[in-house]
């Protein structure tokens, strides 16, 4: 507009000088645009360093700017990620000090990632049981690490008796999996089909209230397979529950609206159950009325989930490999996809 008047002023030829004008824009615009760009991408840095948020390559801004999609794990990212050992329950639901005495040496002896589950299991013991005595008494021999197929991990222990205890903690479907009895007022008996109802119904209603809910059993004497493996996992007797509460951040609720008001769609991808994710979600407002389980996302067609992927924003008990999964789909439908997760199960 510039060039436009100062021509059309000083020389009276208006049509030359829009011409000239039009010419002078489309000259420009090439040289222009990367100094534009650029500008407005060291503006948003500028912007996001006010809320102590480091940019270190510019164009992840525009990434980032043109999101429609956040992906994010449920533990620490909605939730506090401050875990607590709220309870340790036998099979008649009392507390008993040998569910956290058998849970601290399965917690304290593994070598593995000790994530928040662990920490709070040894701090709960550390509160209510003589550590140093329990230390004593032990002697570490082996470990099964946790993987996300099996989920759960295994200790071998030695007492003073040189009896090798294998302690093993898992999730609740794994665990009954491999169980085959049950320590009931310190009497062992088979693991019925009625024990075993019972037994989920528990965890059901621990889950209800928000509680996690991980299972505790142990073997006496485990014939090791040449050396301690999987293989070792089987006819183990259990004998309590742990439940643990993980409650939602304050910021979440207002986070979440924002995030709705921008025009980004949240799906929780989470390796956790569903009666666990629903109750989180509830209460930071989450629309939760169609929840998927990596099961169901086995033996599909890339149409039919992309389908499932676009329909539900909560996916629970998913392992590593789906959560990466769910976001190649996504990308594939022309979303940009943000993603947040703190876990070793979000590396991928």
């Amino acid at each position: 507009p510039l060039v436009f008047l100062i021509n059309g002023l000083t020389k009276g030829d208006w049509l030359n000088a829009l011409i000239f004008a039009i010419a002078t824009a489309v000259g420009l615009t090439p040289e222009m645009l990367p100094v534009i760009v650029t500008s407005n991408l060291v503006k948003g840095s500028v912007e996001m360093a006010k809320h102590e948020t480091i940019v270190k390559r510019m164009n992840s801004i525009q990434n980032f700017g043109s999101a429609d999609v956040l992906c994010t794990d449920k533990t620490g990212t909605l939730t506090q990620d401050k875990v607590v050992l709220e309870r340790h329950y036998n099979l008649n639901l009392d507390e008993k000090p040998k569910v956290l005495e058998l849970s601290y040496l399965n917690s304290y002896y593994q070598t593995g990632m000790k994530d928040l589950i662990d920490k709070a299991v040894i701090d709960a013991a550390q509160g209510e049981l003589d550590t140093k005595r329990i230390n004593q008494n032990y002697q570490k021999i082996d470990e099964i690490p946790f993987d996300f197929k099996r989920r759960r991990m295994s200790v071998v222990v030695m007492n003073q008796q040189h009896e090798h205890i294998l302690v093993t903690k898992g999730a609740a479907e794994e665990m009954l999996a491999c169980s085959n009895r049950v320590e009931i007022g310190g009497a062992i008996r088979p693991l019925n089909e009625d024990q075993r109802q019972k037994i989920l119904t528990e965890i059901d209603e621990m889950n209800q209230d928000g509680l996690r809910v991980v299972l505790l059993g142990y073997k006496k004497n485990p014939a090791p397979v040449g050396e301690f493996s999987i293989d070792d996992e089987n006819e183990l007797i259990l004998v309590g529950f742990l439940a643990f509460l993980d409650p939602p951040k304050d910021s979440a609720k207002a986070a979440l609206t924002a995030l709705k008001e921008d025009g980004i769609a949240v799906k929780i991808l989470t390796g956790d159950n569903e009666a666990v994710t629903r109750n989180v979600g509830k209460q930071v407002g989450l629309n939760i009325d169609r929840v998927y389980q990596g099961k169901d996302l086995e033996n599909k067609t890339d149409a039919e989930l992309k389908q499932m992927v676009q329909a539900c924003d909560v996916f629970v008990k998913l392992s590593p490999q789906q959560k990466a999964q769910i976001i190649d789909l996504l990308r594939q439908d022309g979303h940009t996809v943000a993603y947040m997760g703190d876990g070793i199960n979000d590396a991928p």
